[in-house]
């Protein structure tokens, strides 16, 4: 297996844990009776930075052996700006992540 290829099921496999996260997150905001503006905006930042991660993973994909470092510095800024959004001290203290239930 070539580099580019071990990087990028890596990322696959670093946003499918975060798009667990996010879902569990969404489920338990649609579970409140009435979620705080807070928690509906950290929901929608979350899903942006998301979002963005999945564009940056397909642009790795497409690129060239020739161009993939660019794109694979892109997808990384991205989600690095997704781990900020997802980490514990971004949300408030009633918006953390309910632990993860097994699928």
């Amino acid at each position: 297996m070539r580099v580019k290829e071990a990087y990028q099921l890596k990322a696959e496999a670093q946003l499918r844990k975060w798009d667990a996260q996010i879902q569990c997150l969404k489920d338990h905001l649609q579970s409140k009776p009435i979620p705080s503006s807070h928690e509906l905006l950290s929901l929608q930042r979350l899903e942006a930075c998301y979002a963005a991660s999945l564009l940056r993973l397909s642009e790795l994909c497409r690129a060239d052996i020739l161009d993939w470092e660019g794109e694979k510095e892109l997808l990384e800024k991205s989600m690095i700006d997704l781990k900020r959004a997802i980490s514990p001290h971004s949300l408030s203290q009633d918006t953390q992540f309910p632990p993860l239930q097994e699928r």
